[in-house]
C-alpha cells in the first residue's frame, strides 16, 4: 500500500465490519473512495472496493453486492493482470463472486434455487481449476 491514509480507511472499514456495523462500514468505504479518488493507487482502489462488496454481501445486501462487484470491474481480467495485487487477494476477489452467487441462490425460489447453486459451484470450480487452491475446491464441493 502506497498511501497510509488508504490503510487507515481500510482498517476502519474492517473494524466496523467485524463489529457487525455493516451499513456504517459501507458508508465509510464509500467516503474513502470519494475522498481518495484522485490519489488512490489502482491496487488500493481494488482492495477497498473488495472490502465494500464483501461487507455488502455479509450484510445480506446480495443484489447490491452483485451490482457493485460488476460496477467496480472486479469481474474483469484487469484484476488478474494487476501486478500489485497478491495471488491471495486475486483469489479472494474471485471467490467473493462465487460466494455472492451462493448467497443469492439461498434467496431464490425453490424452483430456481438448484440452478443458482449450480452457478455458484461452477464459479468456485473455475477458481479452483485456475488456482488449485483448496478453498474454492471445498466450496465447489459443498
Amino acid at each position: 500500500m502506497s498511501d497510509p491514509s488508504v490503510q487507515k480507511w481500510m482498517d476502519k472499514v474492517k473494524l466496523l465490519e467485524r463489529a457487525g456495523e455493516y451499513l456504517e462500514a459501507v458508508d465509510q468505504g464509500e467516503q474513502a473512495l470519494k475522498r481518495l479518488q484522485r490519489r488512490i493507487e489502482p491496487a488500493d482502489r481494488v482492495r477497498l472496493q473488495y472490502l465494500l462488496v464483501r461487507t455488502l454481501a455479509r450484510s445480506g445486501a446480495v443484489s447490491r453486492a452483485l451490482d457493485h462487484y460488476k460496477e467496480y470491474g472486479l469481474d474483469q481480467a484487469a484484476i488478474d493482470e494487476n501486478p500489485d495485487l497478491t495471488n491471495r487477494e486475486k483469489l479472494d476477489i474471485h471467490a467473493l463472486w462465487a460466494r455472492i452467487l451462493k448467497d443469492r441462490a439461498l434467496r431464490l425460489s425453490e424452483k430456481e434455487r438448484a440452478a443458482g447453486f449450480v452457478a455458484a459451484a461452477r464459479a468456485y470450480e473455475e477458481i479452483f481449476d485456475l488456482e488449485q487452491d483448496s478453498f474454492p475446491g471445498v466450496n465447489a464441493a459443498t
